[in-house]
């Protein structure tokens, strides 16, 4: 098993103002998750996050060089998706020191 951070919104809160139209604020909680390596199937970078830590800090105290990746995991016959703190290439060598 390895130990990641995982990251989720927890809350999301729309406004309009007159110049910027909707203004999205969403609130991000850190976990820790351990998860079984031999049922992880795909690593991708998490775009979405990465673009939005870099305009503004999705933590506080959140290094502003951290990437994050979509960890999807096979679970009883289905597929489950989390987003995880760190770049896909530091994830990829955590799940290989594991195997070693």
């Amino acid at each position: 098993m390895i130990n990641l951070t995982k990251i989720n919104t927890t809350n999301v809160a729309i406004t309009r103002n007159e110049t910027d139209g909707p203004v999205v604020k969403k609130d991000y909680v850190l976990r820790d998750v351990w998860v079984n390596p031999k049922y992880i199937f795909l690593l991708e970078e998490d775009v979405s996050l990465a673009n939005a830590h870099s305009v503004q800090p999705l933590k506080e105290g959140l290094d502003s060089r951290v990437g994050f990746t979509k960890m999807h995991i096979a679970e009883k016959g289905n597929a489950r998706q989390i987003s995880v703190v760190g770049h896909p290439n530091i994830i990829l060598n955590k799940i290989r020191d594991e195997n070693e």
